[in-house]
C-alpha cells in the first residue's frame, strides 16, 4: 500500500508520499521517477495514488485529462469532467473489473489526491470529490499521519508532512522510507532518506 500526504497552506500544495512498494510477500522501495507515488502531469497538476498500480498508472498514461483550457478555472466541476469521468469510461472499455461496494457503486482501483497551484482534492475509490480546505492523508498509516499533522501547527509545512511520514511509518508496516516531497510551487522533488523510525 501507499501513504500520500498533502498540505494547503497559502497558494501552494505541499505533497509527500513513501516509496515502499509491496505486495503479499515482498516489499521494495522505489527511488525512481517513474515509480513514485506523486507523479507530475501536464499544466502544473501533481497527482498521489494509492491502491492498485493500475490506477495511478491509468491516470499517468493520459495527460490529456490534465490540459486546462486557459479560460478554466481548476475546480471540482473540471475534475470531474475531464479527469474522473473519462478515468472511468477508460477502465470500463478495457474490461477493467471494477469492483462494487458495499452500496452498489463501482469502485476505482485506489484513491487520489489532485493538486495545483493551491487547489487540492481527494479523489476517493467511489469517484467522489472533495475539495480540501486544509490537509489530506490517504492510504495505509492515514489514520497515524492525520492527527500529527493537524497537531504540528507551530512547524513548516515540510515539517509537518516529514511528522506524519514518520509516525506513519513507525505504526504501519506498509509506509516506510525514503520519501518523496514535492509542492505546486517548485514542482521538484525532493528525496528525504533516513532509517525507519
Amino acid at each position: 500500500m501507499s501513504l500520500i500526504i498533502a498540505i494547503k497552506s497559502g497558494d501552494t500544495i505541499f505533497l509527500g508520499a513513501d516509496t515502499q512498494s509491496s505486495t503479499d510477500t515482498l516489499k521494495v522501495n522505489h527511488l525512481n521517477e517513474e515509480r513514485f507515488k506523486l507523479k507530475k502531469m501536464p499544466q502544473d497538476f501533481i497527482v498521489g495514488s494509492v491502491g492498485l498500480v493500475i490506477g495511478g498508472q491509468t491516470l499517468a498514461f493520459h495527460p490529456e485529462w490534465f490540459e486546462l483550457p486557459k479560460s478554466r478555472l481548476c475546480d471540482k466541476r473540471y475534475i470531474v469532467e475531464n479527469i474522473i469521468n473519462p478515468f472511468f469510461k477508460t477502465l470500463e472499455v478495457h474490461n477493467y473489473d471494477l469492483k462494487e461496494s458495499a452500496f452498489g457503486v463501482k469502485d476505482l482501483p485506489g484513491s487520489f489526491v489532485i493538486a495545483r497551484q493551491d487547489k487540492l482534492f481527494e479523489i476517493k475509490a467511489s469517484g467522489s470529490v472533495i475539495e480540501v480546505a486544509d490537509c489530506i492523508a490517504i492510504g495505509s498509516g492515514s489514520e497515524y499521519a492525520i492527527p500529527a499533522l493537524r497537531s504540528a501547527l507551530s512547524v513548516s509545512s515540510k515539517e509537518r508532512i516529514l511528522l506524519g511520514l514518520r509516525i506513519a511509518s513507525k505504526f504501519d508496516q506498509a509506509v516506510s522510507p525514503p520519501f518523496i516531497l514535492i509542492n505546486t510551487k517548485t514542482l521538484e522533488y525532493e528525496i528525504v532518506k533516513e532509517e525507519r523510525g
